[in-house]
């Protein structure tokens, strides 16, 4: 019994120590952009962008919410955050549709090419709402074969996103880099 009521104080100890994580990862946000790191329900880590361009110097929060998806958009509302880019998300499209309505973005990968929750969600999402990436230095795919990514890759996530939504490449283009001008540009204000 003794075993069992400290196991209890235990487990609410944890909860409440991971409610206190997750409120601070949310307001450390600095000059710089930020990663914030969701998975199994727990945000373990926090990862700084060091790139050195003024683009860069922002508190533009960048989410990865893989199997956290509701939990992560949860956070990010509470923390009322006025924009954020939810990186690569392949959640529940209900949770998408938050995402959307809240004013916030998703992004376009080279898995835009072969992964179907990827697709799924950027069918789903007006053109205005996503960035391009690549996920350097995450490989993509072509074929079987693994190549590792760069920033220049970033034309084969502009491809696959204008077949996906059959756009042309130079529509797709403009009004991506307008949005990512926008969304970074204002982040830097």
């Amino acid at each position: 019994k003794e075993k069992r009521k400290k196991r209890k104080k235990e487990i609410k100890k944890e909860r409440e120590e991971k409610k206190r994580k997750e409120k601070n990862i949310l307001k450390s946000m600095g000059i710089r952009v930020k990663v914030f790191f969701f998975k199994q329900k727990t945000a373990y880590e926090i990862k700084e962008c060091d790139w050195s361009s003024d683009v860069c110097s922002s508190d533009l929060p960048i989410i990865h919410s893989r199997g956290a998806w509701a939990d992560s958009f949860r956070l990010v509302e509470e923390e009322g955050l006025d924009q954020a880019v939810f990186h690569w998300y392949t959640g529940p499209l209900e949770v998408l549709e938050k995402i959307l309505t809240a004013g916030y973005y998703v992004s376009a990968t080279p898995a835009t090419a072969y992964s179907p929750q990827l697709r799924e969600v950027l069918s789903m999402a007006p053109l205005e709402r996503i960035i391009l990436e690549t996920d350097c230095p995450v490989p993509r795919r072509v074929g079987d074969e693994r190549i590792a990514t760069e920033p220049a890759d970033v034309s084969y996530s502009l491809k696959a996103l204008a077949a996906l939504k059959e756009i042309p490449e130079e529509e797709v283009a403009r009004i991506t880099t307008g949005t990512a001008e926008e969304l970074f540009m204002k982040s830097h204000r």
